[in-house]
């Protein structure tokens, strides 16, 4: 089950911008607007302003600031590994990607970028202040650091009541040499993170995945892997925050205890997996929690730990429904199965055999556009595309014309083969026949 305060969550930015005006950017300047910064400067409340392609760098197109405005920034195809934001920060040239300043709500989205080499001395990749809770989905904030000065949050740093809520994100290989959070840093806030994945986050001294002062936060479906801090690598606590961990993984981190909390604070566990951690799993302020609401300490089975493929192996016991905790559903990210190979982004457009799948609107509450990119067409194979529940059961299938050749646009009413509406949670879409795609994750919120 989904926490309610998720569920709301989602469902207000489940569309995200009605009825604004598209504007499309490109890396050389030659778009609608030479830059993004421009663009946001002239844009209105429910515009979107999408991003060909391509690296965008240089004044402009870094220390980006939203001015408050619900608008979406977002990559053109939805893959953010093509869509690339470069800082180009340095120790002597503080730059980060974007700014969130001026009490953004939920209705300002970032979408399927990637943010890079940012370097400050807080916040190096984004950076949210004065109550800016921003949406961020299907983004990746990889390798951006504090200064050696810095206060924390190597790829994010949210403070004074910022609430960002984050979206099947991949947060990795940040750093906060000497502060803390060398992935998120949040303070005073409610962050919400739904399954993201930190890996590779280093911190000098506490919270190498995450660290939260005087928080109320929820992290449900995420991965935590290989992070690293003197004190909870995974994740640390302090000031009275309060966290919630609901089927999240927290594993094989190379310094400090998995979770971490001073006296004043709690973290709270649910179907969660603590395991493989050189500072211990079950340790200090969540050492009474094993055992109980479906948490366990086993072996998570990754697909490919050392290449960062976080899918499950088909006999993971953190696999929807799996003993030794058949209670819980899907633990983790990344759904079961390693002939996936390695990284797709859960969320993000997935070619097979250079067919595209898009999801419009991804959170739904019912209805959702599948658009299939056909490049050509197929002599015997007889492609279909499917919905599959996390466990991998099928829900719905649709068959498609091998012959149709363009943008082949399909309806999910949320319902079943029989018609019944399915319940809310996380479905993926897959095709099938050709080569079997890994999918595309999908949240449905009723």
């Amino acid at each position: 089950m989904r926490c309610t305060a998720l569920l709301i969550l989602l469902a207000s930015i489940v569309a995200g911008p009605v009825g604004g005006t598209t504007y499309t950017l490109m890396p050389d300047g030659t778009g609608d607007f030479p830059t993004i910064q421009t663009a946001l400067d002239a844009v209105l409340d429910g515009d979107i302003i999408e991003l060909t392609d391509g690296t965008y760098s240089g004044a402009g197109n870094r220390d980006v600031e939203f001015l408050g405005k619900a608008v979406t920034v977002r990559s053109q195809t939805g893959d953010p590994e093509a869509c690339i934001i470069d800082c180009g920060g340095t120790a002597s040239e503080f730059h980060r990607g974007f700014i969130f300043s001026s009490g953004e709500s939920s209705a300002t989205i970032l979408d399927g970028v990637t943010v890079t080499n940012g370097f400050s001395d807080l916040g190096g990749g984004l950076y949210c202040v004065l109550w800016s809770s921003p949406t961020i989905s299907n983004c990746r904030i990889i390798a951006n650091t504090i200064s050696e000065s810095g206060i924390g949050g190597g790829g994010i740093a949210c403070i004074h009541g910022s609430s960002p809520l984050l979206i099947q994100c991949i947060i990795a290989d940040n750093a906060a040499p000497t502060g803390v959070g060398g992935g998120v840093l949040d303070s005073y806030g409610t962050p919400t993170f739904a399954e993201c994945t930190f890996s590779g986050n280093w911190s000098d001294e506490a919270g190498g995945g995450i660290f939260c002062s005087g928080s109320v936060g929820y992290l449900e479906n995420c991965t935590l892997a290989g992070n690293a801090a003197q004190a909870g690598g995974g994740l640390y606590c302090e000031a009275q925050a309060v966290i919630e961990l609901t089927n999240t993984i927290v594993a094989f981190g190379n310094e400090g205890e998995a979770a971490a909390c001073d006296s004043l604070s709690t973290i709270v566990l649910s179907c969660s997996d603590l395991y493989g951690n050189i500072g211990g799993d079950w340790v200090g302020c969540v050492e009474d929690q094993l055992g109980l609401a479906g948490n366990i300490s086993e072996d998570p089975l990754f697909c490919g730990l050392e290449s960062g493929d976080f899918h499950l192996q088909d006999d993971s016991p953190c696999g929807p429904f799996s003993p030794p905790n058949p209670e819980c559903d899907l633990i983790g990210a990344w759904p079961v199965g390693c002939e996936t190979g390695t990284g797709v982004t859960p969320g993000m457009h997935t070619s097979v055999l250079d067919w595209q799948l898009g999801l419009s609107p991804n959170p739904c509450t019912g209805l959702t556009h599948i658009t299939c990119s056909v490049p050509s067409p197929l002599v015997g194979a007889t492609p279909n595309l499917g919905i599959y529940d996390a466990a991998g059961r099928l829900m719905r299938t649709f068959s498609l014309d091998t012959q149709v050749v363009g943008t082949v646009s399909l309806r999910w009413d949320g319902t079943d083969e029989t018609g019944a509406a399915v319940p809310s949670g996380r479905y993926y879409c897959r095709l099938r026949g050709i080569n079997d795609s890994p999918g595309i994750a999908l949240i449905l919120v009723r």
